[in-house]
C-alpha cells in the first residue's frame, strides 16, 4: 500500500542526524533499545514544522486529511481527544450561556463547561439496561423550546456502545434555532470509511475523531474539525491554548498514517469477513449501528462476564471493559478475524460449563433528580465516606472509566446501585480519598 505520508516520510529522512536540541533523550544507543523509535521522537526544527503555526509538511498533511474526512479544517491533537473537547467548546466563547449535551456524555465535556461557566443542559434520555437511550430530534427540540440562552448542542455520536444519533435530523433542529452542533465523535473515526449517513463530519458543525481509539495510530492522536467556516477564527485560537507546545511528532505522523491508510483500506472485505464471524456465532451481541463495536450480553446466558473476562487474561487475551451486563470488543481495521473468531467460540465453549449466575445483573441507572444541575453550585457542600452516601444529594458528578461517562450527575440523590456499580468498578472518577461530594444537609 502506497502512501503519501508527508510527516513521517520527512523526519525518517533525517533520523540520524546529531542532536543539541529537545528532547533529552538525544536518541543515545541504550535509550533507543528501550524504545525503538526514539529517533522519530524530535522537536520543531527547520525540516519538521510547527505545530502550532504549520507552513509546511504539517501544514500539508493537515490539508490532506480535511479533505479526505470532508472538513474546511483539521487539526491534529497530540493530547487526545479531551483537548479537541475543550477547543471545541471554549471556540463558542459561551461563558454564561447554555449547551445541550447527552446526559452520559464524557466527563471532558461536563469539565470543560465548568471551567469556562456554561451551563450544560443534560439531556434526561432513559437508560435501557446496557447504556442511555441515544437521544432524539424531538427530545432536543424540546429542550430547544424551553430553555434560553441556549449557544449549541454537543452530542456524543458513536456512543461507547456503537450507538449513532440520527445527525441529519438533529441537524435540522439546531439550523431551526440557529444554534451549532458540536459532535464528540471520538470513538466513531472509521465511520468516515465505512459510512458517511452516520459519520459526524456528514452534519456536524465541529467535530472530534479519536483517531487512535480506532484507527492504527498511537494513543492520544486525535483530530479537531471545521465545517463552519464562522468557527475558523475562535478554534485557531482555542487549539492554541488547549494543545501542547511540545507535540509528539510520532503521534503526529501516526495520525496521518491512520487517515490514510483507512482511506486506501478495503472495509468492504474486512466488514463482510466480520459479519460472518458474528453470524456464525452463538453469543448474543447487542446489535449497534457500528460493527465494530461488538459487546456481548452475558445477562441472556446468565453467564458471569467478570469470570469471563479473567479466563481471557490467563490466556493473554484483553479486551476493552466488562461490567456486570457484559464485555465489550473494541475492533478496527487491524483486527486479526481469524483470531477473533476463535476467541468467541472459545468463550461459547466456557460458557457452557460454568454454573449459571443468578441475579446478579442490575445495571439499571435511574436516578431521582433532587436540584437542578444547574444550581447545585448555589449549596453548601461536604465530602461524605461512599458508604454512608446513600440518598445523598450529589455535588459532583462521578462515575466508572471506562467509558468516563457520569453515573451520577450534580443535583441527582445518590442510589445505592449507583454505589454498587461504583465499588465493583476497577477505575473511577469524582472521588477524593474514597469519599463523594454531596449537599450539605
Amino acid at each position: 500500500m502506497e502512501l503519501n505520508l508527508r510527516i513521517y516520510n520527512e523526519i525518517i529522512k533525517h533520523a540520524n542526524h546529531t542532536s543539541f536540541h529537545m528532547p533529552g533523550h538525544k536518541s543515545d544507543n541504550f535509550f533507543s533499545r528501550l524504545f525503538t523509535d526514539a529517533k522519530l521522537d524530535i522537536t520543531e526544527l527547520s525540516y519538521s514544522d510547527s505545530l502550532h503555526s504549520p507552513f509546511s509538511i504539517i501544514k500539508d498533511a493537515e490539508e490532506d486529511i480535511a479533505k479526505i474526512l470532508g472538513a474546511k479544517r483539521s487539526y491534529f491533537l497530540t493530547d487526545g481527544s479531551t483537548s479537541g473537547v475543550y477547543s471545541m467548546i471554549h471556540s463558542l466563547n459561551a461563558s454564561g450561556k447554555k449547551i445541550i449535551i447527552n446526559r452520559d456524555a464524557h466527563k471532558s465535556v461536563y469539565a470543560i463547561c465548568e471551567l469556562l461557566n456554561i451551563q450544560v443542559v443534560p439531556l434526561e434520555t432513559a437508560f435501557n439496561g446496557i447504556c442511555f437511550n441515544i437521544p432524539t430530534a424531538t427530545e432536543i427540540e424540546s429542550v430547544l423550546q424551553t430553555q434560553d440562552n441556549v449557544v449549541a448542542v454537543c452530542l456524543t455520536s458513536p456512543n461507547y456502545y456503537g450507538q449513532v444519533i440520527n445527525g441529519n435530523e438533529i441537524k435540522k433542529v439546531a439550523q431551526r434555532y440557529d444554534v451549532p452542533l458540536l459532535i464528540d465523535g471520538a470513538h466513531g473515526s472509521h465511520l468516515a470509511f465505512i459510512d458517511k449517513e452516520i459519520y459526524a463530519g456528514s452534519y456536524a458543525d465541529i467535530w472530534v475523531d479519536g483517531a487512535h481509539k480506532t484507527l492504527p495510530t498511537l494513543t492520544q492522536g486525535a483530530i479537531l474539525n471545521v465545517k463552519n467556516q464562522k468557527f475558523f477564527e475562535n478554534v485557531d485560537k482555542s487549539v492554541s491554548i488547549f494543545r501542547t507546545t511540545s507535540p509528539s511528532y510520532p503521534i503526529m505522523a501516526s495520525i496521518e498514517y491512520g487517515v490514510k491508510f483507512c482511506n486506501s483500506f478495503d472495509f468492504t472485505s474486512h466488514i463482510k469477513k466480520l459479519t460472518d464471524v458474528i453470524e456464525n456465532c452463538d453469543l448474543p451481541i447487542l446489535k449497534v449501528d457500528d460493527l465494530y463495536k461488538v459487546f456481548i450480553d452475558f445477562r441472556a446466558i446468565q453467564t458471569n462476564s467478570f469470570e469471563i473476562e479473567k479466563y481471557l487474561e490467563r490466556k493473554e487475551i484483553f479486551v476493552e471493559f466488562a461490567n456486570e451486563n457484559g464485555i465489550m470488543f473494541y475492533l478496527s481495521p487491524c483486527s486479526d478475524l481469524s483470531a477473533y473468531a476463535d476467541v468467541l467460540n472459545d468463550i461459547s465453549a466456557i460458557c457452557k460449563t460454568m454454573p449459571k449466575s443468578f441475579g446478579s445483573y442490575n445495571m439499571t441507572v435511574k436516578n431521582k433528580r433532587i436540584v437542578d444541575y444547574i444550581k447545585v453550585n448555589d449549596f453548601e457542600t461536604e465530602f461524605i465516606d461512599v458508604d454512608k452516601a446513600k440518598g445523598r444529594v450529589c455535588a459532583e458528578n462521578f462515575g466508572v472509566t471506562p467509558p468516563c461517562s457520569p453515573l451520577v450527575l450534580k443535583g441527582e440523590e445518590i442510589s445505592e446501585n449507583a454505589l454498587s456499580i461504583l465499588k465493583q468498578s476497577k477505575y473511577n472518577f469524582g472521588l477524593t480519598d474514597n469519599k463523594i461530594k454531596v449537599l450539605k444537609v
